[in-house]
């Protein structure tokens, strides 16, 4: 299963995930509002939750309350009735009130009420390439990866493939939470009571590899997006077998260090960035891997920008919503020569770029050989490379989880077609409303299949 496992990484890219927009990210919008309510002996009645939704909270739980209430009102617009214009009233003063969770999405229901495609907030121009990595440490070497679940620059909503794809995203999502116990998602919603909402808008890694002593790789993370900073130390103070530490940054912004027995360590930085950092193998020295990437944020250390990948970065589109960089050791290089290319790339780029309108988006895959030979092999036996992971996946037992999304994800990489450019090999893969619509539903029956076994 070697070369089949190698294409999984592409399947976020491949459905769209990202730099769409329309999809859930943050913890209220994955609640199932029923599962909450019933059991707390909230009524889903129209009037009750127009007085729910205007109702100023005074704390996480009424918070939390409050968007669900908010979310309601726009996702059952044919059942308010009477209650229309009081419900557009009060969803209209939300929208104008302070930046936050109420707000945004008063926006998205008030705009479902009025039958209009609900607003999307997109993330600014060179996200990826300029800011998502910008705290890592210039080593970083060995990989680099990340995703925004925010909208790209102008992308507008509401055509009919949002629509359908978000639809299909619910309908998986309605999968994976029957996975999970109900003593569990009681405890979940108990923690969100506490924390309020949490909103992640994009996810970063990197790695600095240590050839010498395995288990001494330093991983770096970093989730942004927003958060109630003091909720959720207020809930971390309620977990066993932690360390918290609070401090205060060069701006004032609030600080928390967390601590486990095991890595990785934490710090929450003000009310937008979770940072995360530790060793691959080793139990000591996370917290001051974290503290290296503080040092970078604050312009005492040089960045990855800096670094070998910094100039990978510089290549990528300022658009793109989902990346990889990643440098093949080469032990896994020595090994390609065992298989019908003999050849694999030092370096691989793969970038998600989408487009405005919604319909469809490209992924490009770039690569670094040795030489112009080398490229040239590569571009003329990748087809080869790919029929041999479907081979092999032919031969895969039928339980194995999710193995018809793994075979669209071969035939679709399929549809590259690469070409060599002196010690370069390039490729483009146009991936059409059709094709994430097809993956989707392949997802969906893989999902089923585990809520059924």
């Amino acid at each position: 299963m070697m070369f089949a496992a190698g294409p999984i990484v592409f399947l976020g890219l491949l459905l769209g995930v990202n730099g769409a927009g329309n999809l859930p990210h943050d913890l209220v919008s994955l609640m199932d509002i029923n599962d909450y309510f019933t059991p707390r002996s909230i009524e889903t009645k129209p009037d009750n939750l127009v007085r729910l939704a205007g109702k100023a909270p005074a704390d996480a739980k009424e918070s939390l309350v409050q968007l669900l209430a908010i979310r309601w009102l726009g996702e059952n617009v044919d059942q308010l009735g009477e209650h229309k214009d009081a419900a557009r009233k009060a969803l209209q003063q939300l929208a104008r009130g302070p930046e936050g969770f109420p707000r945004d999405y008063a926006e998205v229901a008030l705009a479902r009420l009025e039958g209009k495609a609900p607003p999307v907030r997109a993330f600014p121009r060179e996200s990826l390439r300029k800011e998502a990595f910008s705290w890592f440490p210039e080593k970083a070497q060995m990989v680099a990866a990340a995703v925004e679940f925010r909208a790209m620059p102008g992308r507008k909503n509401g055509g009919e493939h949002d629509q359908a794809f978000a639809k299909q995203f619910k309908e998986i999502q309605a999968h994976l939470q029957k996975l999970i116990p109900n003593q569990a998602k009681d405890e979940i919603y108990i923690g969100a009571e506490t924390v309020g909402n949490v909103r992640i808008d994009r996810l970063s890694f990197a790695m600095i590899q240590d050839p010498e002593n395995r288990g001494n790789e330093q991983i770096f993370a970093r989730a942004t997006g927003r958060f109630d900073h003091k909720n959720v130390v207020d809930y971390l103070r309620t977990l066993p077998n932690l360390k918290i530490d609070e401090k205060k940054g060069p701006k004032g912004e609030a600080l928390t260090y967390i601590t486990f027995a095991e890595p990785p360590a934490f710090i929450l930085v003000g009310d937008t960035d979770v940072l995360i950092a530790g060793h691959g193998g080793k139990k000591e020295g996370n917290l001051e891997l974290a503290e290296q990437a503080l040092a970078v944020r604050d312009g005492k250390k040089p960045s990855m920008l800096k670094g070998a990948l910094g100039k990978s970065l510089e290549t990528i589109s300022a658009e793109a919503s989902g990346l990889l960089i990643t440098i093949i050791p080469p032990e896994v290089r020595g090994a390609a020569a065992r298989t019908p290319v003999g050849v694999i790339p030092h370096q691989i780029i793969l970038e998600s770029i989408g487009d405005s309108a919604g319909e469809g988006f490209n992924v490009r895959f770039r690569g670094e050989m040795d030489n112009e030979a080398d490229a040239k092999k590569f571009a003329d036996g990748f087809k080869d490379l790919i029929k041999m992971g479907l081979d092999e996946l032919k031969n895969a037992p039928a339980v194995v989880p999710g193995l018809d999304v793994m075979k669209q994800v071969l035939e679709t990489i399929q549809g590259v077609d690469l070409k060599a450019d002196g010690a370069k090999v390039g490729g483009e893969l146009r991936v059409t409303p059709d094709v994430q619509k097809s993956l989707l539903e392949k997802a969906e029956e893989a999902v089923k299949k585990l809520t059924d076994s």
